[in-house]
């Protein structure tokens, strides 16, 4: 019994200093109870003598037989708290791989953010480059639209400048503000560039109607002009019928009355074929005009494609400037953080916050993506549809002059 005493104040000292600092058991466990009890002291073989040993005896060998089990039983429970420590020992290491996995992953964002600051500042430059080189060719009314979205933009950025200066505690508020007039500005902008493609498509529309009528025009007005001409043949010769007629005074009343009524009706109908050719002619004189309006709405539309276009690259650049700020204060505010105590009133982001705020933006930077994507293919598809119908048109109107 002492011997059990003393093997469980053991156990129960081990088990603090576990609990005080793991220690990892890389033996081999035990497979069975015999070999835990011939590693700790040995089995002993009883041989049965010819004569009866005496009570006493016989009550010694189960008294050692029952410790020895005792022990067993010890030795199972110490084994199966040390596989349950190197399993936890396991589970911090692979608890620090995780964190040095997020720790790489923090690293490659911040680079990459690096990089979208450095690229955003040169699409700002060529924005502004392409913005200026392109003022001589803008009409009036996009030139207004273009230096009001410019001046809101550079207001912007000298009010979040002045914060900056003047409001240094509270510049994360600002900052988030800003970001969000960003993407407001970016999904005003996305709105704008769709009702813009849709009044191309349908000035293109309007356009393709236009020369189809056009075209049917054309061909009434060959058709009429050949008519006139014909008609024009029939009473040039009808005119020298009756010339021949009163040459030869032996002719009679009744043809001169037949010839004369002839060229009555052919003069008239020939007055209705030019009245029907001036108007085909002032039809398509009207159908040149209107598709020369649509002509130059749809320059127009796709002028103010251009700058919503531009206009969505700068809310795009302001907006990567601004989650560049948001990380830039973030870490001085973390870093901060450690050296003093935080004053009352600062805004922190924490990475979790940040996260989420770029892969908004990352999302909708994909759905703007998505949907120039598609409104791309359908300008595509319209454009194969138009080719087909004027295919069509000029087919039929071979067909129609054979």
């Amino acid at each position: 019994m002492a011997e059990t005493l003393d093997s469980s104040s053991n156990m129960e000292h081990k088990h603090f200093e576990v609990g005080v600092r793991a220690e990892i058991d890389t033996s081999a466990p035990f497979e069975s109870v015999k070999e835990a009890v011939s590693r700790f002291g040995g089995i002993g073989y009883w041989k049965p003598s010819q004569h009866k040993l005496s009570e006493p005896e016989h009550d010694m060998e189960e008294v050692d037989i029952g410790n020895v089990e005792e022990q067993a039983s010890l030795l199972e429970k110490d084994l199966i708290l040390k596989e349950r420590e190197t399993l936890e020992v396991l589970k911090e290491l692979e608890a620090t791989k995780m964190i040095i996995e997020e720790l790489k992953l923090k690293l490659q964002k911040e680079a990459s953010e690096v990089n979208a600051t450095l690229e955003s500042k040169l699409v700002n430059e060529n924005v502004a480059a392409d913005l200026n080189s392109g003022n001589e060719n803008m009409p009036p009314v996009l030139k207004e639209v273009q230096k009001d979205s410019h001046e809101s933009l550079e207001g912007a950025s000298h009010n979040l400048v002045g914060s900056l200066n003047t409001h240094p505690s509270s510049v994360p508020g600002l900052i988030l503000m800003e970001l969000k007039q960003a993407k407001l500005n970016l999904s005003r902008t996305t709105t704008d560039l769709a009702d813009i493609r849709a009044s191309v498509e349908s000035g293109n529309k309007k356009l393709e109607k236009e020369r189809l009528s056009l075209e049917k025009t054309r061909e009434r007005l060959s058709l009429n002009s050949s008519k006139v001409s014909s008609l024009e043949e029939e009473l040039n010769q009808t005119r020298l019928k009756l010339q021949l007629a009163k040459d030869a005074n032996g002719s009679d009343d009744t043809n001169t009355m037949d010839i004369s009524w002839e060229l009555q009706r052919l003069s008239s109908e020939a007055e209705e074929f030019k009245k029907m050719g001036d108007a085909a002619r002032s039809e398509v004189l009207r159908a040149i005009s209107e598709i020369e309006q649509t002509k130059t709405k749809i320059k127009t539309a796709e002028m103010r494609l251009v700058a919503a276009r531009k206009m969505k690259e700068a809310a795009r650049a302001a907006e990567a400037v601004a989650v560049a700020e948001i990380k830039a204060l973030s870490y001085s505010d973390g870093l901060s953080g450690v050296l003093s105590p935080k004053p009352e009133g600062v805004v922190t982001l924490t990475y979790e916050e940040y996260s989420s705020l770029t892969c908004k933006a990352q999302d909708a930077e994909e759905l703007s993506k998505k949907r120039v994507v598609d409104a791309v293919i359908q300008v595509d598809e319209a454009n194969v549809s138009k080719m087909e119908i004027l295919k069509k048109v000029g087919g039929s109107h071979r067909r129609n002059q054979n």
